[in-house]
């Protein structure tokens, strides 16, 4: 074999070898858009409104793994007339910029332009006496997977707007209530969130009464306290398969 076939071989030899590891690059390298699902409480008892809302939008659009391909869908809580099944709000793709001269103003400028869409859909819900909670987060959570979200997509999440009071769902109404199964019923966890983290905001802003004009007096939430708020939480990790990824806000975030 002469040197000029030993160079030639020699140089398709290396052409495929760099064919192959700039392939497994590109595909090691490749990463799944995450999506977001803010799920909006809409009960009477909840003192947080639609600029909360708003706010988490803002949020969620600004997420460090939100980006091209990735959604934003804000859906609010069931009632009588929907079998407690929540309703969809409103889905955005999250906008991006294509060139360098948008830069991240043309980012923040088109993301902007999505807040006033949002608040005239979300003002137009109305007011619930139900919060069906659990199951608002668990179709959230459903329209993350079939947006592809799965344990190894990471930043997909569901932000959950709040004050945690489930009324439907009789297992959490029970554990909120002190009511704690025994460990021979005790059901598994009501929601699987492998892979999806779970964000309550504004636990603390809720209506504890509310007086008419009449003078009555109508009490919206139990009294809280330590042990109540204690409860709450303790109830809402054991509804879900993976509490490790369960967090608390006492408060919405503040555009």
């Amino acid at each position: 074999m002469n040197n000029i076939v030993k160079v030639t071989i020699a140089i398709l030899a290396s052409a495929v070898a760099l064919a192959v590891g700039v392939h497994h690059y590109k595909t090691s390298a490749r990463v799944e858009p995450a999506h977001m699902t803010i799920a909006r409480d809409r009960s009477d008892s909840i003192l947080s409104d639609c600029g909360c809302t708003e706010a988490l939008m803002s949020k969620a659009l600004g997420a460090p793994n939100m980006g091209l391909g990735s959604t934003v869908t804000v859906i609010a809580s069931g009632d009588e007339t929907t079998a407690d099944e929540p309703v969809l709000v409103a889905a955005f793709d999250v906008p991006t910029t294509r060139n360098v001269i948008e830069g991240r103003n043309g980012k923040n400028r088109k993301q902007e332009a999505l807040l006033p869409e949002l608040r005239t859909k979300c003002e137009a819900l109305p007011v619930t006496k139900r919060s069906p909670i659990a199951l608002l987060i668990r179709r959230g959570i459903e329209r993350l997977r079939h947006s592809g979200c799965g344990p190894a997509t990471i930043g997909c999440a569901v932000w959950v707007q709040t004050d945690g009071e489930e009324t439907a769902d009789v297992q959490l109404r029970k554990l909120f209530d002190g009511r704690r199964q025994s460990k021979q019923n005790a059901a598994g966890p009501l929601i699987d969130n492998d892979g999806v983290d779970i964000v309550f905001y504004g636990l603390s802003q809720t209506i504890g009464e509310r007086e008419f004009g009449s003078g009555y007096r109508l009490r919206l939430t139990p009294e809280r306290n330590i042990r109540r708020a204690d409860i709450l939480r303790q109830g809402w990790l054991a509804a879900f398969n993976d509490p490790s990824r369960v967090k608390f806000e006492p408060f919405c975030p503040i555009k």
